[in-house]
């Protein structure tokens, strides 16, 4: 599902490389005690090569290796496991990144 202009959509499986995904960062938690996406944006943050645009909220970042041409990554700067939990106060932000970009 990998695409330069792909768009949100839904499943009622998990698609393999999602499923990849996953495991390797329960496994990254289970070695290091830490959340492998935080420790990406901490770094990333830190660095800044590949920081695109932040807010208070979220942080735009380009991958280190990404899969296809102007991929980008919208990072929510708290710790969530699940982006379905996001609340009403949060939406905004969301579609606000850009224009801070």
């Amino acid at each position: 599902m990998e695409h330069c202009h792909s768009q949100i959509i839904a499943l009622p499986i998990i698609p393999h490389n999602v499923e990849h995904e996953i495991d390797c960062a329960k496994q990254y938690f289970d070695r290091k005690r830490s959340c492998v996406f935080c420790d990406i944006l901490h770094h990333d943050i830190a660095e800044g090569s590949r920081l695109i645009g932040c807010s208070m909220d979220y942080v735009v970042i380009t991958p280190y290796a990404p899969r296809y041409p102007y991929e980008t990554w919208i990072v929510p700067r708290a710790h969530s496991a699940n982006f379905e939990d996001i609340n009403d106060a949060q939406v905004s932000p969301v579609s606000m990144i850009w224009v801070a970009v």
